[in-house]
C-alpha cells in the first residue's frame, strides 16, 4: 500500500512484519519475505588479487540452527521502561545475523542484596537460564552492550557493577542510550543524563539515540517514532556484533585510495579513541537510497558528514553476497552522495531474510 507522498522524514521500521523504505521521498509499505528462522554464520576471508594487489572479498553463507561458541556472542543487557519493547523488536527483526550472535538478558532486582539477570529466549516453550551476577561475569563473550532507557530504577546499580567488572578485565564495554522524549519529563531526561555521566568510565563506546528528534519531524506518530527509536537500537547493537565479530571483513578507506583490511582489535582502538556515536540508517532498493535516508532523512544525524572531524563507519546489509566491486563500488557512491572525503570503514551483512531489492544501510559517525 503506497502511503501519501511526504518531503520529510518519515519512520523506517525494520520488524519481520513490515518496513518501510524510501524512493525520492515516496514511502512504500513493503512486506518481508521473511523465512524460517534460522542462525545464520558468514565466513569471511581476503587475499591478495595476483594482477592488480587489490583486496578480494570471498564470502561462504552457512545456515544453521542453534547458537555459536559462547566466546563469539555479545551479550546484551537492557534496563529501563522500554526493556522488553526493544528485546521484543530485536526479536522480531529479520536480521539473522543479529539472532545468531547476541544473548539478551534482563535484570532481575528484588532489593539492593538479592539481583539475578535472566535471559530473555526467543522459543516461548524454553525456560530462560537466571543466574547470579558472579556466574555472568564467568561467561566468556565478545562484549557487553547495555541498552539504558530512563525509569530503570535500581537495575543501573547492577549495570554499573558488570561493566565495571568487565572493563577492569580488558573486556569491550558500550552503552546505548536511548533518550526519552520531552513530554515524559525532565525528571527522565536527568535519569539518563545522569547515568551517562555515570558509566562513562565504565564503557569503552557510546551511542546516543535522541528520540524526541523524531517527533520534531513532520507527520510522524508516536507510534511510528517508538518504532523507528527501536530499529536505531536494534541497528547500533547489529553493527557492534558485526564490528567486533571474525566473521566480517572490515575495510578502511582514507584519502588517495589507500584502502587495507583492519583487525577487530583495529577496530575497537579506534571506538575507543572517539568515545562517542551517532547512528544513523536507511532502507531502499539501491545503495545512494539507502545512504541518501541514513544520512539526510534520518533526523539522529540529519546534517550529513561533510564537515565530520572524525570517522564514518557503513554497514550495508543485503539479501545478496556482496563481492569486491560492490564493495568498492558502495564505498565510491557513499563519497559521491555524502561528498565526504575522510576516512570511511565499510563491511557487509548477509541477511537472507531482506527482499531481493532491499538494502539497509547502517551509518555510525564517530567523532
Amino acid at each position: 500500500m503506497e502511503v501519501p507522498v511526504l518531503t520529510s522524514y518519515h519512520s523506517v521500521s525494520l520488524s519481520s512484519k513490515t518496513a518501510l523504505y524510501m524512493d525520492r521521498c515516496s514511502f512504500f509499505r513493503k512486506r518481508l519475505n521473511c523465512k524460517r528462522r534460522c542462525r545464520l554464520r558468514i565466513n569471511v576471508s581476503s587475499e591478495k588479487d595476483d594482477d592488480d594487489g587489490s583486496l578480494s572479498f570471498k564470502s561462504d553463507a552457512v545456515n544453521f540452527c542453534g547458537g555459536g561458541q559462547s566466546g563469539n556472542l555479545v551479550d546484551v543487557i537492557s534496563i529501563g521502561s522500554r526493556k522488553d519493547a526493544v528485546v521484543d523488536f530485536c526479536f522480531d527483526s529479520p536480521l539473522q545475523l543479529s539472532s545468531s550472535l547476541l544473548r539478551f538478558w534482563n535484570i532481575q532486582t528484588k532489593d539492593s542484596v538479592n539481583v539475578q539477570l535472566q535471559e530473555r529466549v526467543l522459543e516461548k516453550d524454553v525456560n530462560p537460564r537466571v543466574m547470579e551476577v558472579s556466574q555472568f561475569l564467568k561467561f566468556p563473550s565478545k562484549a557487553i552492550v547495555l541498552v539504558a532507557s530512563a525509569g530503570y530504577g535500581l537495575d543501573h546499580i547492577t549495570a554499573i557493577d558488570i561493566l565495571k567488572t568487565r572493563r577492569f578485565r580488558n573486556g569491550f564495554t558500550v552503552a546505548i542510550f536511548l533518550k526519552p522524549f520531552s513530554f515524559e519529563g525532565q525528571r527522565r531526561q536527568d535519569e539518563v543524563k545522569d547515568l551517562v555521566g555515570k558509566l562513562q568510565e565504565y564503557t569503552n563506546f557510546c551511542i546516543d539515540i535522541d528520540t524526541d528528534a523524531l517527533l520534531k519531524k513532520d507527520l510522524v506518530t508516536l507510534d511510528e517514532a517508538l518504532k523507528s527509536a527501536n530499529s536505531a537500537v536494534l541497528l547500533a547493537i547489529n553493527a557492534i556484533s558485526i564490528l567486533i565479530s571474525e566473521m566480517h571483513q572490515k575495510i578502511i578507506d582514507a584519502v588517495h585510495n589507500n584502502v587495507k583490511e583492519l583487525k577487530v582489535s583495529e577496530v575497537i582502538k579506534i571506538l575507543e579513541s572517539y568515545k562517542e556515536a551517532k547512528i544513523g540508517f536507511g532502507t531502499g532498493n539501491s545503495i545512494r537510497s539507502s545512504i541518501i535516508q541514513a544520512l539526510y532523512d534520518c533526523p539522529f544525524i540529519g546534517a550529513g558528514v561533510k564537515e565530520l572531524n572524525g570517522i564514518v563507519i557503513c554497514i550495508i546489509a543485503s539479501s545478496v553476497l556482496m563481492d569486491d566491486k560492490d564493495v568498492h563500488a558502495s564505498l565510491l557512491t557513499f563519497r559521491r552522495t555524502a561528498n565526504y572525503t575522510g576516512e570511511i570503514i565499510i563491511c557487509t551483512s548477509h541477511e537472507p531474510n531482506l527482499e531481493p531489492n532491499m538494502l539497509v544501510t547502517t551509518v555510525v559517525i564517530v567523532g
